[in-house]
């Protein structure tokens, strides 16, 4: 089965934030010695931090609604970073919503995304 792709109604604000924390063994011996690995394949997952406003009620609807329906089972999605030239595997860890649904001014819908390596 295809993993599904994320294709927001709208583009993010401006390029997602993105962190890098490398995944690595230490070992440390005697004397401040220390011996120091990758973990793994992929070593180096992003987080990104992606956020939309000006959003319509339906729009931001919409981004909710992905993200919901992929959190039960944590399915990965495939999304492309602005300014990157290809999709990368994501999960989304967290998100948020701003504004009022009822208002009919515009929201917002803030995103914290995980790469992971799904086969």
């Amino acid at each position: 089965m295809a993993r599904p792709t994320f294709s927001p109604p709208k583009a993010e604000d401006r390029p997602s934030a993105k962190s890098v924390e490398p995944r690595r063994i230490v070992n440390e011996f005697g004397d401040g010695y220390t011996q120091r690995s990758g973990d793994g394949l992929n070593t180096m997952p992003q987080m990104r931090d992606v956020s939309w406003s000006a959003l319509t009620s339906d729009q931001a609807d919409e981004i909710e609604a992905f993200f919901e329906a992929r959190t039960g089972t944590d399915d990965a999605f495939d999304w492309t970073p602005s300014g990157e030239g290809s999709a990368r595997v994501f999960i989304v860890m967290k998100w948020a919503r701003s504004g009022r649904q009822d208002s009919g001014r515009h929201e917002g819908v803030q995103a914290s995304f995980k790469e992971v390596f799904d086969l």
